[in-house]
């Protein structure tokens, strides 16, 4: 799934396992892949769902909205947060030196479907 609202061009990458959980990861970049459960993936839908209808509304909203991961090969928590800004979601890493990325809505759809449809593998398996 390729994305970007600031002409930053970005692959996320979306895979399930056998045992119930996903792993993501961006393509070329640093930033170490998460492992996700069923329940964090559904969370995170919930999440960017809610986000989505208040950008196609146009709303305005102070919220960020937090998931936490578990990273590949430290093992350590890595924690995503989501907000809006100026129209676009943003996402970044807590405690990374990146600065937030922004979604525009076809951005925000693409992942909400790439990610329901492994979801869906995965709540099932």
């Amino acid at each position: 799934m390729d994305w970007s609202a600031d002409a930053r061009p970005m692959r996320l990458w979306i895979k399930a396992l056998g045992n119930g959980t996903m792993r993501a990861w961006l393509e070329q970049s640093e930033l170490e892949p998460v492992i996700i459960t069923a329940e964090q993936a559904r969370r995170a839908l919930v999440a960017w769902k809610y986000l989505r209808t208040r950008m196609r509304r146009g709303e305005h909203t102070d919220l960020e909205l937090a998931t936490r991961f578990r990273g590949e090969r430290t093992n350590k928590d890595a924690v995503l947060v989501f907000a809006l800004d100026n129209g676009r979601m943003t996402y970044w890493r807590n405690g990374e030196k990146l600065k937030p990325i922004p979604l525009n809505l076809e951005a925000v759809d693409n992942l909400i479907s790439a990610w329901d449809t492994v979801y869906r593998a995965i709540a099932t398996a």
